[in-house]
């Protein structure tokens, strides 16, 4: 859990972080989830409308008739997974500055998961994973995930 202090320094790392993963060599134009302006309608939409022009076209010999593929991922303990290189990889590819990235390196190192246990608390340190509830889990998330909403398919023939 996040103290008050906290959650405002994620929100401020947060609003400078979007102005990259917003921009020009941010976020996939195809990633819809855990942004503004973006809805499961808005997704639903646009995967409809490709599947329309796929399946327009003529079915005769040479037609223009195409195939259209959904492919749907459901990562297991997602963000629990997301690991610290691979986001900080991601976000100096975005162009995300040094500051910044370092702020963020620095908001993941030390951390220390407490809990109780009958014989008393114990701790445990995190190595991975975005905090999740948090402001910057899932501008995270969507940073380290963007290169898989990329990747060129080979074309049928």
């Amino acid at each position: 859990m996040l103290d008050t202090a906290g959650k405002l320094l994620e929100r401020i790392i947060a609003d400078r972080l979007e102005a990259f993963t917003e921009g020009p060599a941010g976020l996939a134009d195809s990633q819809f989830g855990f942004r503004k302006g973006r809805s499961t309608i808005d997704a639903i939409q646009k995967v409809l409308s490709i599947a329309k022009a796929a399946i327009s076209g003529k079915r005769y010999h040479r037609g223009t008739k195409k195939y259209c593929v959904i492919v749907t991922l459901d990562v297991k303990n997602a963000f629990n997974s997301a690991r610290w290189n691979h986001i900080l990889s991601a976000l100096e590819k975005m162009g995300v500055p040094p500051y910044l990235r370092r702020i963020i390196a620095s908001y993941f190192s030390d951390r220390v998961l407490e809990y109780s246990t009958d014989d008393g608390a114990e701790t445990y340190s995190v190595t991975a994973g975005v905090p999740q509830g948090s402001v910057l889990g899932p501008i995270l998330w969507n940073a380290m995930y963007n290169k898989i909403l990329g990747l060129r398919l080979p074309q049928v023939k």
